[in-house]
């Protein structure tokens, strides 16, 4: 359809400048009555002026040509580059959302991964912890028990030592060896540490208020199964 219309274009064009031009030629040839010369020189003229106007026409028709062709390459190449741009703009949107959906299925699973990591985790941690622990607090009663007995033996020593010198630091440090007996429930050794203070006893040198009131505290700390070896300290204590 626009080819068509182009095509009558043209030759309307043509035919208007080729009636024009006729026209003035067959005016000039009625009124100018001229020498065959002149005639022909006129003739040349008025060939190349219609020449020049055919020329013309011709250019002007490819002008308005060119420019409706151009003018309609510009309309196609706008509608077109809009039409594009607004599926570029669709196909943008698309991708956006595929992404940011894949992006949040994406952050789901790792937070789960992550949750059941750190669970995991926190449940090693304290399951090591509690291992630990225990192998830690097994570890510092051995540590103590090793200290109490190097402790015990250590007031057993000072306890002679002072018993050469005839010291009253003889019975106060078998007192501290009753006492620490004691608080361990030691029974083998709570024997032990009355065998001790009942011969420490039978030197009435030794029998001085200070000490006897602390053996007496002492004493009194006492399970009432050793009731009966109580007594008979207690009475060598009085006598």
């Amino acid at each position: 359809m626009k080819k068509t219309f182009l095509v009558l274009i043209v030759m309307l064009a043509l035919y208007c400048s080729v009636s024009v031009v006729f026209a003035q030629s067959v005016n000039a040839e009625t009124i100018s009555p001229i020498s065959q010369v002149q005639s022909l020189r006129d003739q040349i003229d008025l060939s190349n002026k219609i020449n020049d106007k055919i020329l013309n026409t011709i250019y002007w028709t490819l002008g308005i040509l060119i420019t409706v062709f151009l003018a309609i390459i510009g309309l196609n190449f706008f509608q077109n580059f809009f039409l594009n741009y607004k599926k570029l703009n669709a196909i943008k949107d698309d991708i956006y959302n595929y992404l940011k959906n894949e992006l949040s299925i994406f952050r789901d699973q790792n937070k789960k991964t992550l949750d059941s990591y750190n669970v995991a985790i926190e449940s090693k941690i304290k399951s090591e912890m509690l291992i630990l622990s225990d192998s830690f607090k097994l570890e510092l009663q051995q540590l103590r028990d090793s200290y109490e007995d190097i402790y015990r033996e250590n007031l057993i020593r000072k306890a002679f030592e002072y018993a050469e010198k005839n010291q009253m630091g003889y019975i106060l440090n078998l007192i501290d060896l009753l006492e620490l007996d004691i608080k361990k429930q030691w029974d083998f050794r709570i024997h032990e540490s009355l065998d001790l203070i009942s011969r420490c006893l039978d030197d009435n040198g030794y029998k001085k208020a200070d000490g006897l009131t602390r053996l007496q505290r002492a004493l009194d700390k006492l399970p009432n199964e050793y009731l009966i070896i109580k007594k008979k300290i207690e009475a060598k204590m009085s006598s």
